[in-house]
Order: C-alpha cells, then structure tokens, then sequence
C-alpha cells in the first residue's frame, strides 16, 4: 500500500525540483541576456563614439585644406594678403554664419532625421593682438583693466624687478618670466576676472612662440583692436571700407587697395598711419579651427579646437584639443 503513495511523492518532489530548475535557468537566461543586451549597446555606442571622433578630425583637415589652397588656383604660391570675404573666411554656404556644414547622408536602412553632421569654423587669429608683442597702453586700452595690463606684462616678462628670481607678493605667486602659450594662462594672474578675460578673449591671443613679428591684419581686425594698436580716429573709416567689400593688397612700401581705381580711405602720408604700419600687415599666419561633428542616430558629438599656423611651406598644428 505504500508503494504507491512513495511514488506520488517522488514525482511531486522531481516536479518541485524541475520547477526551481527551471525557473533558476531562466533568471540566469534573462541575466545573459540583459548582459548581452548592455554589451551590445555598449559597443555600439563606442563605434558611434569612434565614428564621430574620426569625423570631427576629418573636419580638421578639411578646413587645413582649405588653408592651403586658399587662393593659389592651382599654382604653388598663396595671395600675399587675407581678408573676410576669402575662401578660408566664406565657404560656399557658409557666408553669413562662418561655418561651413558638411552632411553626411544616412544609411538607407536608418530613419529619418538621423542625419549626420560635421561643423567647421576658421577664424583668424590675427584680427587680435599677440600678447607677445602688447604693450602696456595697448592693454590697458584691450583690457580695460590698468591693474590686470600691468600683471600681464610682469607675468611674461622676465626682467621686470627680477621677476625670475622672486615670487610676486600679494598674494604671492611665481610669474611665469617667458611669453604665454595659451590665452587660458591669463587665469594664473592672481586679479583675472571673468569680464577681462572676456575681452581677452575678443580682443588677444596667445600661441606658442615663434620668429616672427606679431602684427594685426588690418583686412580682418576689429575697431577696437585697431585703435588699439595705433589708429583711433583711422579705425572706424577702414571698418567702413571694408564693408563695402574692399580689402588692401599691401602696406609696404606702398599702400595698395585691391585695384588700382579704388581709393584707400586715409591718406597714405597720414601720420596716424605711419606711426602705426610697423604693427599692421595684410596677411595672416595663425587660425583657430573649430569643429563639431554630430551623429544624429546616436546623438553622439565630438569638438576639436586646433591652432594652426601657415606659411608657404605648408600648415604646422600649434595646439590640438578634442573632448
């Protein structure tokens, strides 16, 4: 008689047993398959990743490319002067904004909206002032800021009442006694604020060192800048003619518009002028590159800042950030 019943309760047992087994290799199921699932997208998200870096620095070198072409038409030599209605300054659908958008059409699979974008600015460094070659009353005009111009000089400058050798007090601080490299540099001054290094930024630059003679490109730079450097009554007239789409060719030694029928809007014997021609020049040498790319299936982007410098030898990358 109990045979039977002995049975019955094995097979419950076995059944209880198949359940819990079961329901521990599902759990465990669903937990591979979360994982799986986490790890796919994981990995996606770093090809999206690696697809925007890679067309963010293809931005780069579009816009370096640019830089080397810019007016030689296919011959080896650039145009000896730069202004902002230039090729680098003006793409072909970029005039009004200054940035130049370069789309990339979606997969034929992907939905739409899903386009993906690249961004591209070039700006000319050399509209500003090198904080190289800043004087104290053209920073303190930049600047606003009498204090701030001064500890900028002291900063940089390594012969100032032994500067290299003694911190500066109150509060104390080592100078740096050698020009700045970055603008963000300015931030060690001890006094920086945010609104003088807002004017910095819109008014002055700083790179890495080089041979030349820092000078402001009067084709690109603003009022502010040149009456800074030398032209205040001068300024607001070659703003004025350059907005009517006229640029200068040269300075020196003569001053040439860009045709022979058309006029520079002071005279060339101005003393204002010659005072100030040693600091000007119609050509620049250093731009930022900004660019922005964007995946619009991901909405992944990447942003590179880069400074590159040209001659006619090619571009050299002064500075690169990406992030």
């Amino acid at each position: 008689m109990s045979g039977p019943r002995h049975r019955v309760r094995d097979r419950g047992s076995l059944l209880v047993v198949t359940l819990w087994v079961v329901t521990v290799l599902s759990i465990f199921a669903i937990a591979v398959a979360r994982y799986l699932s986490i790890e796919l997208r994981l990995s996606q998200q770093r090809v999206w990743r690696e697809q925007a870096i890679a067309l963010a620095r293809g931005g780069v070198y579009l816009a370096l490319q640019q830089l080397v072409t810019d007016g030689t038409e296919g011959s080896a030599t650039y145009e000896p002067y730069d202004w902002l209605r230039d090729d680098w300054a003006a793409w072909s659908d970029s005039k009004d904004t200054g940035v130049e958008v370069v789309h990339l059409p979606p997969p034929a699979t992907a939905a739409p909206g899903t386009e993906s974008l690249i961004e591209i600015r070039i700006t000319d460094e050399e509209r500003k002032r090198d904080l190289r070659a800043a004087t104290l009353q053209e920073l303190q005009q930049l600047f606003q800021s009498p204090e701030l111009a001064q500890a900028v000089l002291s900063y940089q400058d390594a012969d100032s009442d032994g500067d290299a050798e003694v911190p500066l007090a109150d509060p104390l601080y080592y100078p740096k006694n050698a020009p700045l490299a970055a603008l963000e540099e300015l931030w060690d001054i001890p006094g920086m604020n945010a609104q003088v290094y807002a004017r910095a930024q819109e008014t002055t630059f700083a790179v890495p060192s080089t041979t030349a003679t820092p000078t402001v490109n009067i084709n690109t730079a603003g009022a502010e800048v040149l009456m800074a450097v030398g032209l205040p009554t001068l300024a607001a007239g070659i703003i004025h003619f350059r907005e009517a789409g006229h640029y200068f060719k040269s300075l020196s030694p003569s001053v040439e518009t860009e045709a022979p029928g058309v006029p520079p809007p002071f005279p060339v014997d101005d003393p204002e002028f010659l005072n100030a021609k040693d600091k000007l020049s119609v050509s620049s040498h250093t731009f930022a590159v900004e660019v922005t790319s964007r995946l619009g299936a991901a909405a992944v982007r990447h942003h590179i800042q880069a400074i590159l410098r040209r001659s006619t030898e090619g571009i050299t990358i002064v500075s690169w950030r990406e992030g």
